[in-house]
C-alpha cells in the first residue's frame, strides 16, 4: 500500500478497475452467443431467444461491481480514515518544520502553512514546551456517507500520549471507529 493522499486513490482505483474487469468479463461470457450473427432461417441460439440471460448477466455484473470493493476492503470508511491519517502525517511535517525554525511547536495553523483536505475538519492542535497532539475528524455535512461516518476520529502525538490510541506510537497517526 502506498502511503498519503496519491496511495489512496492508487488503491481506490485498482479496485474499482479489477471490479469493472471482472463484471464486464462475466457479461462477455454471458452475452457473447446472443451477439453472434445467425444466417437467415436458422433458429438462433437459446441465449438471444432468451433475452433474461443477458439481462441476468448484466445484473451479475452491477452486482460484482458494488460488492467486490468491498471485499478488497475499499468501503467509504477506510478511504476517510485513510486521508485523516494523510492530513495528520502532512500536519507532523509541517510542526517538525516549524520546531525546527522556531526552537518550539505552534497550535496555529497559519504559522504551519498546514490546510486539511476537504473532508476532513481543521484539525485541534494542542501543544506544551517540549509536546503536541492533534484530532482530526470528517467535516459535518449533508453527505449521508459523511454523516455516517461522523464518529471517527484520528489522532496523532509527538512527546506525549495519542489522544485516540494509547498504544500508538510517537508521531504514529491513529484511529478509533466506535
Amino acid at each position: 500500500m502506498i502511503p498519503g493522499r496519491i496511495g489512496l486513490w492508487i488503491d481506490a482505483g485498482l479496485g474499482v478497475l479489477a471490479s469493472t474487469v471482472v463484471a464486464f468479463g462475466a457479461v462477455v461470457i454471458v452475452a457473447a452467443p446472443a451477439l453472434r450473427q445467425t444466417p437467415e432461417g436458422a433458429t438462433p441460439p437459446v441465449s438471444m431467444r432468451h433475452p433474461a440471460a443477458v439481462y441476468g448477466s448484466v445484473v451479475v455484473a452491477l452486482f460484482v461491481t458494488m460488492y467486490v470493493p468491498a471485499m478488497y476492503g475499499l468501503s467509504p470508511g477506510k478511504a476517510y480514515t485513510t486521508q485523516m491519517k494523510s492530513d495528520l502525517r502532512d500536519l507532523a511535517m509541517a510542526e517538525d518544520k516549524f520546531y525546527a525554525d522556531s526552537g518550539r511547536y505552534t497550535a496555529s495553523q497559519a504559522s504551519l502553512n498546514f490546510t486539511s483536505s476537504p473532508a476532513v475538519a481543521a484539525p485541534a492542535i494542542f501543544v506544551g514546551k517540549d509536546w503536541w497532539r492533534a484530532t482530526a475528524t470528517l467535516k459535518r455535512g449533508r453527505s449521508v456517507t459523511l454523516e455516517r461516518l461522523r464518529d471517527i476520529r484520528c489522532g496523532i502525538a509527538v512527546g506525549t500520549e495519542n489522544p485516540v490510541a494509547r498504544a500508538a506510537r510517537d508521531g504514529e497517526p491513529a484511529c478509533h471507529n466506535p
